[in-house]
């Protein structure tokens, strides 16, 4: 049996728990990572940020203000192997570990239209004041709808799914289990392909497409992550 430990939420101490449970705690957000726990046979509580890893973005609290004592006494042998237990664990799901956009080599055209705007008011702009100016706002309006566009469109690789989050207001969404991905195909074609721009698709069954991440740079990368992933889970 590994180590276990109490749990202090809303003042109250519940437990005790095996190192396993209070992950899934955390995973499915019952439990905060500021929330205290102290092992058992220890005299000491500790936040749980202490001994799991936090999510990137997450602050950390004050580190004189992380030990609280419950009362006169030295920490009990073995503490050490707990920690041992719990960082032995996957890293939380929610942990960014990709995230990306469509390639800028996307938009072709609004980039040609950009350049072309942009030059063309810039040597015009002596006959013109005018043809400077709309020159300039063709161009800004070219690279605004590029980075628009692409901020409409979001990546993203955790340690337990691939998802797909698109719109710029409302916000909709496709994912898949990584468990779940039986196959991962690369698709790249044409000048964009040559610059290492592809597709990355995702299969959970058959020939259908879950989830795919359209026109991003170094698509292999990706693959290659998601593998990783899979392979850690069969190991685990």
């Amino acid at each position: 049996m590994g180590r276990q430990l109490y749990i202090y939420v809303g003042g109250k101490r519940e437990g005790p728990y095996e190192v396993a449970e209070v992950r899934e705690m955390l995973e499915s957000e019952e439990l905060d990572f500021d929330d205290f726990c102290q092992p058992v046979g220890s005299a000491r509580r500790r936040r749980l940020s202490e001994i799991f890893e936090v999510v990137p973005g997450e602050e950390e609290d004050d580190q004189d203000e992380d030990w609280e004592d419950e009362g006169e006494g030295s920490e009990s042998e073995g503490e050490d192997d707990f920690e041992d237990d719990a960082k032995d664990l996957p890293p939380p799901p929610g942990r960014l570990l990709y995230s990306g956009h469509p390639s800028m080599l996307n938009y072709p055209f609004s980039l040609l239209a950009a350049v072309g705007c942009g030059v063309g008011g810039y040597l015009l702009g002596p006959q013109s004041l005018w043809y400077f100016i709309i020159g300039s706002a063709l161009a800004v309006g070219a690279v605004c709808f590029i980075l628009v566009d692409r901020g409409t469109r979001q990546y993203v690789v955790t340690p337990r799914r691939v998802e797909v989050i698109w719109g710029l207001v409302v916000k909709s969404s496709n994912e898949v289990l990584i468990r779940d991905v039986r196959a991962i195909n690369v698709r790249r074609a044409g000048l964009r392909g040559f610059l290492g721009v592809g597709t990355v698709e995702f299969s959970s069954v058959g020939d259908a497409v879950d989830v795919a991440f359209e026109n991003i740079p170094r698509p292999q990368r990706v693959k290659r992550l998601v593998r990783a992933l899979q392979d850690g889970e069969e190991e685990s």
